[in-house]
């Protein structure tokens, strides 16, 4: 009974170590400084993960987390003991095993190894405020063209670039890889989400979750697939004191069809992608949230009762993008 109990006792502990964590951006307007941070849930630990200009975390590991320090891109561990440089870029984004690191720079896009060994580059036009996606099986990068309308997908093993589709950004592979998340339309206009299969065409049906009037963005995938959250923008509430945003949360079940607003108060910022993130476990939903001053602030919504709790109490610390533990993540 005793090991029963200790076994137990360890898988708890190991349980909140790993996966009770977020990375995100902030801006402390005292210092005037911009500054990546990670939270412990647990323990309300907050760490700089860098000295100063540092910004868009990313979950590498449950141990390491890349980021953008200046114009390069680093690899920190979460207790900021450890830092090293890996190439010059911005904008990094991670596979989804931890293997790749992807990033934008000025020589195009740089797919690297988790040491930071460059393993190929694409020489091409991007839109920058479209983050670049790793495929599912991770050989290829989905990306944006501005000047032609279009996502490509660039494997990067055979050096190949293909169309993907016109007035398509940031396509999400599903957690089981066998559909995609898409959201279509042209710039300036509405944009709708939609589903499609892993290996749908261009010409092929799309299978629309929102419609145009909604002006849906950046989805994304619950861990297990059975949820889709995205954001509606309130553009008629834009604030003057901010450049954040106003937007709704919709929560989206793939099982029955059905959405629900489950919170008004949340702020995008624009040239980001995630928004916002679930726990493991699917009970919470970490997002930015607008304060009266403008600022954001990162807060942890419950799915099951909707409370909300703010997890960053400073308001001269402007926090957002919060980005929970993959522990799908390997090191």
């Amino acid at each position: 009974m005793k090991k029963i109990f200790l076994f137990t006792l360890i898988v708890y502990f190991i349980s909140v170590d790993l996966f009770a964590q977020i990375v995100f951006t902030g801006y402390d307007r005292l210092r005037e400084s911009v500054t990546a941070f990670y939270l412990n849930l647990e323990n309300e630990q907050l760490t700089e993960l860098s000295y100063a200009n540092s910004y868009l975390p990313r979950w590498l590991n449950e141990n390491y987390i890349v980021l953008n320090i200046g114009n390069s891109i680093f690899k920190v561990d979460k207790f900021r003991d450890k830092q090293s440089f890996l190439f010059e870029g911005f904008m990094p984004v991670v596979s989804r095993s931890g293997k790749y690191i992807a990033a934008y720079s000025q020589k195009g896009i740089i797919v690297a190894d988790s040491t930071g060994k460059i393993l190929s580059i694409l020489e091409v036009d991007y839109w920058s405020k479209a983050t670049p996606i790793f495929s599912y099986d991770e050989k290829s990068i989905f990306y944006y063209d501005k000047n032609r309308e279009a996502t490509f997908k660039f494997d990067w093993e055979n050096q190949t670039n293909k169309l993907f589709a016109h007035n398509v950004i940031h396509p999400l592979s599903s957690p089981d890889g066998k559909k995609i998340l898409i959201n279509s339309g042209k710039m300036n206009t509405n944009f709708r989400v939609g589903i499609v299969s892993s290996d749908w065409k261009e010409n092929e049906p799309i299978n629309y979750i929102t419609s145009a009037y909604e002006n849906s963005i950046v989805p994304i995938w619950s861990p297990s697939g059975r949820y889709i959250a995205y954001m509606t923008l309130l553009t008629n509430k834009k604030l003057e004191n901010s450049d954040l945003i106003p937007a709704n949360i919709i929560l989206y079940d793939t099982r029955n069809g059905s959405k629900q607003i489950i919170t008004d108060d949340a702020g995008f910022t624009e040239g980001a992608f995630p928004q916002f993130s679930f726990s493991q476990d699917e009970k919470y939903l970490f997002y930015t949230s607008i304060r009266e001053n403008g600022t954001g602030t990162i807060v942890q919504f419950n799915l099951t009762d909707f409370s909300k709790k703010i997890l960053i109490a400073d308001p001269d610390l402007d926090a957002r993008i919060p980005l929970y533990l993959n522990v799908t993540s390997t090191k």
